[in-house]
């Protein structure tokens, strides 16, 4: 906001929990006095302790002392002027609360140019509610609606301002005049904050602030220098309105975890001018740690000479500052303002960066990000902007922006293509009608398929028209970030089918199909949301489904009567890209001849006759999309035959990461597997051979071999998925010489060629890779060389998200090290993963994490920070350890308390788990050893995974 500020102040509480979706408490009272005020029918020379005996002046109110519990409650419809300032303090076993009696208007306090209407100083334990105050002046000067000065020595507690009408506060919008010093609501700690010297506990909730030539809000201190010490806590700001001011809606200054929420501001600047206002922003922070700002809306904030954007975190800022779940539109100078460093200060807090996630802006003018140094970091991710025409320019300063500058998950609904990137680190992204920004590898150019674009108001549902529309290509296409909120806008578990939306909008549909279940309507000739080509009926019963656990009530019944009939029943879905599960349940009568029918997905049209079988059973079928389309049908023709009936229910597509026929089953036995694709100079085929695993229900298996002469051949697929670590497992056997390996290409990295264990019995091989493109071909090659009489077996594919050694789970890259590669330590001795080999050769482990001090005491914790979607997580790894160190699996920041899960004593390997659930989008998982006095001591670990359950 350019150079000093004289005054401000506020912050944010990162707690959401203490105050989201709670009542507000209401604050205790000691047995004080209830004192009255009525303006028409009251006198000075009464008690006040009635309505019948209630005061009249404010000069009476002003002369009293008031003490803990007194209430002073003017009466509805009563007018008073000058400005209202008694004394006294509450305390802690009661408010001291200024509010109104009767039933009618507000009373109405007119200050008539003074400099505060209300002014309480020296305050503490104060409550001002349900008052009109107004501080009308013909000339501009400073002054301010309500203005509360605390105590300024210790803890300064409770001071709430809710549910007061302010307007016409006639003050001074010049800047480099008194614009920092007058605004409508303004609590500050006289002087400078310290650790022992502060307010805790401020709340101004519920008020509507209009008509104004001041700033909106502020919260601070008196002194605007920022320090390094403790500021002002516990600061609440919610359900405000703020409207038509002259200068900055809301400004929050040194505090500490404040939160702003749930506030509109309209017009800020409205009744400023060019020359004078020079520079302001919707809502903003200065000289604050860790604010969160959320669920807040700012429009048409208005541009002077500068800034004019809805967000700001400016000078002295500290921490991590956190805009989310906001609604911003028409701003004149754009979405939000880094000034960290437009003023100078010695020495300035640690700032560590800003986040903006979650947000929808429509409409903005000027730019994305202002800043004022182009190397402090910002998050920009999972937010959504729209434009109308042109675009908002990615930084409005020459110099480019750095790789501090992360840009993710975002999309950019701009009719013209910023060009502006500099070197900051972008990465998918969706672009419309633009072309994709090319420094953009995972971006995409497509249409977001928003619900109702171009839509824009005042109030937070208007965001609701940039919700995604089923069929939009940014579902599933975002990139895992770690500790990402956990939710979008409308409060949706983020990534809660393993893949994460790119935009505000977290599109909640893990069963894609229409009333699968058959019961909405039901009965009915055609099930609702579906459609039907017949020769006779198809309806939708109320006969019991298979499924009661689903809440089934109604089954889709082709029949017709007894009679001979031909009918299909589909429905057409839009999807992402992808391999998808199609499951159901059937039965039938034994000539009915059904077939689940698959259209459009990319390929000829698929008819997968279902099983001859009369009593309920669940059939599947996977396919791969590649057209955005899918249409789901399930057809019956008798032919001649008479008496036939067929039945469906439970209808799911759902999207999975295996391979399609990844068991080598379906249409064997052939020469290249169904799904999968070949190269070979001999042949490679899916024989009826009996799988390993039966009951995955494998009936075949893929087999390598060349009737005893030598070969080579590979087999392969490619396959489309988010980015992230994945573990492909498969069984195998082989003769000694067949020379097999498991193949992965693509993932963005060098080819990886995994040579498969000697061994001629059913086994189960596995192997871990960090997708980042998006993209990966899994291919089984077999080379015999000169070799004859060899063959190789694969059957049951898989591929599972997980989070093993994406970061070296396995403690084998680049052994031995003091600090394994992609963990970091903090110990006081050594920590290292050595060249010993680990207790799963059949992962193919050649090291382990081992602590040790060479026989001297030692205190050590190993760990690393995980990106995943929230849900249930498994967290297993191979361990030993000697008798006397205590030592732990860590688990922090899943969304509970910190988990501490000792280990077994036992110097044997062995496997252990432990299971969480992942409520924050980020895990941190550590492995610590304390052998307190101990000596001789040691704790090995090996093979940690991280599995979704």
């Amino acid at each position: 906001m350019g150079n000093i500020r004289y005054y401000i102040g506020a912050g944010l509480i990162a707690l959401l929990v203490v105050w989201f979706g709670v009542g507000l408490p209401q604050p205790a009272y000691a047995n004080g006095t209830v004192y009255y005020v009525d303006s028409a029918s009251g006198n000075d020379s009464n008690s006040g302790t009635g309505t019948s005996s209630a005061w009249q002046s404010l000069a009476k109110v002003n002369s009293q002392t008031f003490q803990p519990g007194d209430q002073i409650l003017f009466k509805a419809g009563g007018s008073w002027t000058g400005t209202l300032e008694p004394k006294g303090n509450g305390d802690s076993t009661g408010q001291i609360t200024i509010s109104k009696y009767g039933t009618g208007n507000k009373p109405h306090i007119e200050g008539n140019g003074a400099e505060q209407t209300v002014y309480l100083t020296n305050a503490e334990y104060w409550t001002i509610s349900n008052l009109d105050i107004s501080n009308n002046a013909s000339n501009l000067a400073k002054r301010s609606g309500i203005v509360i000065t605390t105590t300024s020595t210790g803890i300064a507690r409770k001071i709430y301002v809710q549910d007061n009408d302010i307007h016409d506060i006639d003050g001074d919008y010049r800047r480099n005049v008194a614009m920092y010093s007058n605004q409508a609501i303004s609590i500050c700690y006289p002087g400078n904050t310290t650790a022992t010297n502060h307010m805790d506990d401020v709340r101004i909730e519920g008020n509507y602030i209009h008509d104004i030539k001041v700033i909106g809000i502020a919260v601070g201190q008196t002194n605007g220098i920022p320090n390094s010490s403790p500021y002002n806590t516990n600061v609440l700001i919610q359900n405000n309105t703020i409207a038509r001011t002259g200068a900055d809606g809301m400004i929050i200054g040194h505090t500490t975890n404040a939160i702003i929420q749930y506030n509109q501001v309209l017009d800020a600047g409205a009744n400023g001018t060019y020359n004078d206002t020079v520079l302001i922003a919707g809502i903003w922070s200065t000289a604050s740690i860790d604010p969160v700002w959320q669920y807040n809306e700012v429009g048409r904030t208005r541009l002077f000479q500068g800034d004019g954007t809805a967000f700001d975190t400016d000078w002295g800022a500290a921490g991590t500052h956190t805009f989310q779940y906001n609604y911003t539109h028409e701003n004149q100078g754009g979405f939000f303002l880094n000034c960290i460093k437009c003023a100078t200060a010695t020495p300035l807090p640690v700032f560590n960066k800003t986040i903006l996630r979650y947000n929808v802006s429509v409409n903005d003018v000027g730019a994305m990000l202002h800043f004022s140094d182009e190397n402090l970091g910002i998050e920009l991710y999972n937010n959504t902007f729209y434009k109308s025409s042109g675009n908002l320019t990615v930084n409005n300063r020459s110099n480019p922006v750095n790789s501090a500058v992360k840009i993710y998950n975002n999309i950019f609904n701009f009719q013209t293509s910023p060009t502006d990137w500099g070197n900051a680190d972008v990465n998918s992204n969706l672009y419309y009608p633009i072309p994709k920004y090319a420094g953009d590898t995972r971006g995409i150019s497509a249409n977001p398929k928003f619900v109702n674009p171009g839509a824009a108001g005042d109030g937070m549902s208007y965001a609701a028209n940039y919700k995604l529309q089923p069929s939009s290509p940014a579902i599933d296409n975002g990139i895992n970030i770690a500790n990402n909120g956990g939710q979008d806008l409308w409060g949706n578990p983020v990534g809660y089918n393993g893949f994460i939306d790119i935009g505000a909008h977290e599109s909640q549909s893990p069963n894609s199909v229409q009333n699968g279940s058959f019961d909405a309507a039901a009965p009915t000739q055609t099930p609702q949301g579906w459609s039907e080509w017949n020769d006779v009926n198809a309806s939708s019963s109320s006969t019991s489904g298979p499924n009661p656990g689903l809440g089934s009530t109604a089954k889709l019944a082709h029949n017709n009567g007894g009679a001979a009939f031909k009918v299909s029943t589909f429905q057409d879905l839009y999807v992402q890209n992808g391999t998808y599960k199609v499951s159901f349940y059937t039965s039938r009568s034994a000539n009915a001849n059904s077939s689940l029918v698959l259209k459009g997905w990319g390929g000829s049209d698929t008819y997968v006759a279902t099983q001859n079988n009369g009593s309920w059973h669940k059939e599947s079928y996977t396919v791969k999309v590649t057209t955005g389309y899918l249409q789901v049908g399930f057809y019956t023709d008798t032919g001649a035959n008479t008496g036939q009936w067929a039945d469906f229910d439970d209808v799911s597509v759902t999207r999975t990461l295996d391979p399609l026929n990844a068991s080598f089953d379906v249409g064997a036995p052939t020469q290249a597997p169904q799904g999968w694709s070949e190269w070979n100079d001999v042949t490679a085929s899916s024989t009826s051979t009996s799988g390993p695993n039966p009951g995955l229900g494998s009936t075949a298996k893929l087999y390598h071999y060349n009737a005893g002469a030598a070969f080579k051949v590979s087999t392969f697929q490619d396959i489309y998925l988010p980015n992230g670590v994945y573990t492909i497992s498969y069984y195998t056997s082989r003769t000694a010489n067949a020379n097999s390996s498991l193949v992965l290409k693509g993932w963005g990295g060098s080819d990886k060629y995994v040579t498969t264990q000697n061994n001629s019995s059913w086994h189960k091989e596995s192997y871990t890779v960090n997708v980042t493109t998006g993209y990966l071909q899994i291919a089984f090659l077999t080379d015999t060389g000169a070799n004859t009489g060899q063959w190789a077996a694969f059957d049951d594919v898989s591929i599972a998200r997980t989070l093993e050694a994406q970061n070296n789970g396995s403690f084998d890259a680049g052994a031995p090290t003091q600090t394994p590669q992609g963990w970091s330590e903090w110990n006081d001795v050594n920590a290292s993963s050595t060249s010993t080999s680990g207790p799963n050769s059949g992962l193919g482990s050649t090291a382990k994490l081992a602590h040790n001090n060479g026989g001297a005491a030692f205190k050590v914790s190993t760990f690393q920070d995980i990106a995943l979607p929230n849900g249930s997580y498994t967290v297993s790894f191979y361990t030993k350890r000697t008798a006397n160190v205590s030592t732990s699996l860590v688990l922090k920041g899943w969304g509970g308390s910190d988990i501490y899960a000792a280990t077994q004593n036992n110097s044997a390997w062995h496997k252990e788990s432990y299971t969480v659930t992942v409520s924050t989008g980020y895990l941190q998982i550590g492995l610590y050893s304390d052998t307190g006095t101990n000596t001789g001591q040691w704790a090995d670990f090996d093979d940690l995974t991280v599995t979704q359950n």
